[in-house]
């Protein structure tokens, strides 16, 4: 039967996870606290120490010393004066504190304003990344970008593990907001850490951007990691980890057959939205499995297969696909609650995929 372009909303929920097939997700912006946009924001961003204040009633500014610039240019100069708009509380000394500084031209083009990784702030430590005065600069790349400088000084002060003012330091966030050559670097360097807290981190960024590595470092010290810690990782893969490299599917795959009954479930999600080839070979055998969850995901993954939706999209993809039918599509609006109760809906995809198999192996 042909493919008729369908106009309601297909949702896919494998294990918790929803996707929406027939409709577009609306992403929007950069938030506020991510480093690509703050970077962005930013006409200067350098290293530095307050070393004067100067406060009137309705603001305060300071007088920076400058260690290092990482965006824009001070002339040779080596300090600069920045005004800190809208401090709620103004109660703390800023003088010797030191650390990463955002800096914009104020509307007014007279000076310089701070730009707050938080959108703004109650006190002045609100307003930068602090950073220990003994932190060196990292080792970078000339190819590197100013927001990758940034993730490199951030990376090594979360290496550090000391105590900090400020905003918190995000290593999954911003890996996840700028998966660059220099990003993936830093969660790989970090991830073989010492320091357990460090290294479990650092491995849930690189599972979150599809780090093969990664995933296998993450798996194959499952014996020494500690259940909930290991829980948490794998949470980190059922949301994130879409990569469809072959050998990272195969990981995927093993943990269906080791794993214990949360671990298959966020193995089989994760490979139900990479539903590519190999992916499918280790959906396909769960369509009899007796936990509903691992079936709603086999479901899925050959659904997002048979109706080609691209890894990470929401729809299927314009143009003819040799697989995509009436049927297909109308098996593909499910849970585990309806497939439960809809014997049928297994039924058919285990007639597609023993009509499917040998073309997909």
């Amino acid at each position: 039967m042909s493919y008729t372009k369908r106009t309601h909303r297909s949702a896919y929920r494998l294990g918790c996870l929803s996707v929406l097939v027939g409709s577009t997700l609306l992403a929007g912006p950069m938030s506020v606290g991510s480093i690509p946009a703050l970077v962005e924001r930013s006409a200067l961003v350098f290293v530095g120490t307050i070393v004067q204040q100067h406060a009137s009633a309705s603001s305060l500014s300071v007088t920076i010393v400058t260690d290092r610039m990482i965006k824009g240019s001070l002339q040779g100069q080596a300090t600069v004066s920045v005004v800190f708009p809208s401090l709620r509380d103004r109660s703390i000394n800023p003088i010797g504190l030191h650390g990463i500084f955002f800096a914009r031209t104020s509307p007014s083009g007279a000076e310089w304003e701070i730009v707050s990784p938080m959108g703004g702030g109650e006190t002045v430590l609100d307003m930068f990344y602090s950073l220990s005065k003994s932190q060196m600069a990292p080792a970078s790349s000339p190819d590197d970008s100013s927001t990758d400088r940034v993730i490199r000084e951030l990376a090594a002060a979360f290496e550090r593990r000391e105590s900090r003012l400020g905003p918190p330091i995000d290593l999954v966030g911003m890996v996840r907001a700028w998966p660059t050559v220099a990003a993936r670097a830093e969660a790989a360097r970090l991830s073989t850490s010492s320091d357990p807290i460090v290294h479990a981190i650092a491995l849930k960024a690189g599972i979150s951007i599809g780090d093969v590595s990664a995933l296998q470092r993450a798996t194959s010290e499952r014996s020494t990691t500690a259940k909930s810690q290991f829980s948490d990782l794998m949470d980190y893969v059922k949301r994130y980890y879409r990569s469809p490299d072959p050998l990272g599917v195969k990981v995927l795959g093993q943990l269906l057959v080791d794993g214990d009954s949360q671990d298959q479930i966020s193995a089989a999600s994760a490979l139900a939205h990479i539903h590519t080839n190999v992916a499918l070979q280790y959906l396909a055998p769960l369509l009899d499995s007796a936990d509903p969850v691992l079936r709603s995901c086999a479901v899925g993954g050959l659904a997002l297969f048979a109706n080609n939706v691209p890894i990470g999209e929401n729809h299927p993809a314009p143009g003819e696909w040799k697989y995509r039918t009436n049927e297909t599509m109308q098996n593909s609006a499910m849970d585990a609650d309806v497939i439960k109760n809809n014997s049928g809906i297994i039924t058919f995809w285990k007639a597609w995929w023993q009509q499917n198999r040998f073309s997909l192996n």
